[in-house]
């Protein structure tokens, strides 16, 4: 009888422990994920770049400059292998170079239509940010702009799973 109590009481120290540690365990593993971009373009409004609208070169420009002027980007992402209801999702753009300072400015479209070999861009229905991007030359490496988009991401897993930024 006294081995029988001894093996019940061990039973439960162990059970209670392995139910303390199983949410810490849990919250501890945050899981990340890279997402690739689905289509990608951008729009050179004076023609400058405009053999490169189609998603065929490895950059996006954005802002305008006297030389090439008013220069626009859009990107698409399908999210149907993203889990639901993401508790925290930021979209990491590079900035390799900003000629004074820049007003930076993303939207968020619901339209899904657009393609990588036309002049149309996404619509702007959703405002994200707005925000100055001080003069930046490249010369020490990399600049990431990261902006939180979680907000849109999780609205778009709920309706259609593809997300498209301009």
């Amino acid at each position: 009888m006294e081995n029988l109590i001894k093996r019940l009481l061990i039973r439960i120290a162990v059970s209670i422990i392995a139910i303390l540690l199983l949410p810490l365990s849990a919250l501890a593993a945050e899981e990340t994920m890279d997402i690739t971009v689905n289509k990608d373009k951008f729009i050179d409004k004076d023609g400058g770049y405009t053999s490169y609208q189609n998603g065929s070169n490895a950059w996006l420009y954005v802002g305008y400059d006297p030389t090439y002027g008013l220069q626009e980007s859009a990107m698409g992402f399908d999210l149907s292998s993203m889990p639901d209801n993401i508790q925290s999702i930021k979209l990491r753009l590079p900035v390799y170079y900003v000629n004074n300072s820049a007003l930076f400015n993303l939207y968020g479209s619901n339209y899904d239509g657009w393609n990588e070999y036309d002049d149309y861009m996404p619509n702007g229905d959703h405002s994200i940010l707005s925000e100055t991007i001080p003069a930046y030359n490249g010369s020490s490496g990399t600049l990431w702009k990261e902006v939180d988009v979680t907000s849109f991401v999780n609205s778009q897993i709920s309706a259609d799973n593809m997300l498209h930024f301009y």
